[in-house]
């Protein structure tokens, strides 16, 4: 287990290693001309190029660098954890050549230290890659986006709103390599947490849900023959039997009938508006 150039046998007193200093004299002697220690110079300490564990890029030196409290959304560590005292000895995360993260990085008390190091003047290529202008002509959807309102005031069972599951996971660890994109909340949390009736694949846009009013057609038509009405009498008017909107119970015609502005707290609507409206 040799590390820094030694193993526990050369560097431990108690293994019989370490640093002995030579016992003084009974009878030392001064000497006339003293012996001058040079200024030590400092080691710096450099990474194993291009080393990574696991078989994948994204788990490098850095990425061991990097500290895993920075991320108020990480739903894997402990505030006083990190990479290198979790992963760092990991026999699974080693490189080709079987090289730990503790073997390989500088962070986690490995690297090149000394002479032995890469160059610190790498050549640089004389024709540096040029990359494609933009296009010029920019094509524009003829199917925008449509348009899609989260559910009012809901959150999962656990306090997790719509926001939280559109915000990105970064590089949260909780999450496997192969749901690491913009929807793995859903993917992973989606479909339970019920709470107010719907769990977010139901409630949230961004994971499929939502409220989403019917698009009118891209291509109307316009009758020849008008219909032209006689002077209407009065009558009396019925609500469809049953009725209810976007597939939700909640929302049939009483919820239409309900006036917005009778709560003083209420956020979304203006004093003016009505649901039908």
């Amino acid at each position: 287990y040799e590390n820094m150039g030694f193993v526990a046998n050369q560097a431990c007193c108690h293994c019989g290693g370490g640093v002995r200093p030579a016992s003084p004299s009974d009878a030392p002697t001064v000497s006339s001309a003293p012996t001058i220690s040079v200024v030590p110079t400092e080691v710096n300490c450099y990474d194993f190029p291009d080393w990574y564990g696991w078989g994948i890029p994204k788990y490098n030196c850095a990425w061991f660098a990097d500290p895993v409290n920075s991320d108020p959304d990480d739903d894997y560590y402990l505030e006083t954890d990190t990479r290198c005292a979790i992963f760092g000895d990991d026999p699974l995360g080693v490189d080709a050549g079987g090289n730990t993260a503790s073997a390989a990085c500088c962070v986690c008390g490995g690297g090149f230290y000394g002479e032995n190091v890469p160059s610190s003047s790498p050549t640089m290529s004389a024709e540096p890659s040029i990359s494609a202008a933009p296009t010029g002509n920019p094509s524009i959807s003829a199917s925008p986006t449509d348009l899609c309102f989260d559910i009012e005031g809901w959150s999962d069972s656990g306090g997790g709103d719509c926001a939280w599951y559109g915000r990105p996971v970064g590089d949260d660890d909780y999450y496997y390599e192969e749901n690491l994109d913009q929807f793995a909340r859903c993917k992973i949390f989606g479909a339970d947490y019920e709470n107010m009736g719907f769990v977010a694949n139901q409630a949230c846009c961004h994971c499929g849900g939502g409220v989403r009013p019917a698009s009118p057609s891209d291509a109307p038509t316009v009758s020849s023959a008008p219909t032209i009405s006689v002077v209407p009498t009065e009558v009396n008017c019925y609500d469809f039997p049953d009725w209810y909107g976007w597939g939700i119970p909640k929302y049939n015609c009483a919820w239409f009938a309900d006036p917005v502005n009778s709560d003083p707290d209420d956020d979304y609507y203006l004093e003016t508006d009505t649901r039908c409206a």
